[in-house]
């Protein structure tokens, strides 16, 4: 059997193949290669898998949570029966959260207080602010139309379908963007979408993304996503090294020869745990999500990993998965 590597990849004189396990849909190998073209340094291995079975249409690459637009006119309805949250409202500031790590950061930033000046005022957004984060928007609970929203606890629901659509602080209202759909009111005075609900996976690869980027400047990256509502479970994520030669194959010629190609998916470790039991490590970055961003991300972590033979599906306490992070 042929193994075509792309040009960017140089296998170095002395290497030797290592354990390889090959079956009806799979390979999979590892080898030394050296510096890939144009570059100064990489990784030591390139890691071949053929997921002829694993397929990328259903995931999601990087991208923006939707932003409104100063001065015009928004209504806000629920994405799964339609009903109307928040009705006529524009904006005057339109404004990004902060990161997780903001705390962190913080003392670059603003000036502490000195030894006894009273507290901070609490910063209250106004009714005509629209904050956003990753995956979410933050209103302040008084654009909501009356009724509109049931509370259980820290959780909201759609009054009308008792669909999830956020979480209810004391003066804020996190509504999740897979929950809802923006509609943008024209000059003929007729409504139009603006943006529709994203899906609860495209939700959280906004999150992903914006972690990634957050984390981007270390190595062996460890990432926690917490169900929102902090009773559910905590997916443990782990990237390590660039997956940069992770390598799958086109289509084969004559059965003997195969063609790689650079894979869009990326090898990570992952872990489900109770939110309740288990306390985050110290080195590990924490992430708030929905429930079903949770559970479509899971889903797809574990699609990824029953492709794989039964001897590649765990490794050091973590199950095996691919996400897809290109473009």
């Amino acid at each position: 059997m042929l193994l075509e590597f792309p040009v960017s990849i140089k296998l170095l004189d002395y290497y030797k193949f290592q354990p390889t396990v090959i079956d009806e849909e799979y390979i999979h190998l590892r080898m030394p290669i050296g510096v890939p073209q144009g570059k100064t340094s990489g990784s030591e291995s390139v890691e071949v898998l053929d997921l002829s079975a694993l397929s990328t249409n259903t995931y999601r690459s990087q991208g923006k949570v939707f932003s409104p637009m100063l001065e015009k006119e928004y209504r806000i309805q629920c994405a799964e029966c339609q009903s109307v949250l928040v009705d006529r409202v524009h904006f005057k500031r339109v404004l990004p959260l902060p990161r997780a790590s903001w705390s962190e950061a913080a003392s670059d930033w603003y000036c502490h207080l000195h030894v006894g000046e009273a507290c901070h005022q609490k910063l209250v957004p106004r009714t005509t602010d629209c904050l956003y984060g990753s995956c979410y928007h933050a209103l302040t609970a008084s654009l909501l139309i009356k009724g509109s929203l049931e509370s259980t606890g820290k959780e909201s629901l759609c009054s009308k379908c008792q669909s999830s659509v956020g979480l209810m602080g004391d003066d804020l209202w996190n509504v999740w963007c897979h929950s809802i759909k923006w509609s943008v009111l024209e000059d003929n005075s007729q409504w139009k979408v603006a943006q529709d609900a994203a899906t609860p996976l495209q939700a959280f690869y906004l999150t992903l993304h914006d972690a990634l980027e957050e984390e981007k400047s270390f190595f062996g990256r460890k990432l926690a996503f917490r169900d929102g509502l902090g009773c559910g479970q905590t997916v443990l994520l782990w990237f390590v090294g660039d997956n940069g030669f992770t390598l799958d194959s086109g289509e084969s010629i004559a059965g003997a020869e195969i063609q790689l190609r650079r894979s869009r998916l990326h090898k990570v470790l992952y872990k489900s745990e109770n939110s309740v039991s288990k306390k985050i490590p110290s080195d590990v970055s924490e992430y708030q999500v929905s429930k079903e961003m949770m559970e479509t991300a899971l889903a797809v972590l574990r699609n990824s990993s029953n492709q794989l033979p039964l001897g590649c599906r765990a490794a050091a306490g973590f199950s095996v998965g691919f996400l897809s992070l290109a473009s």
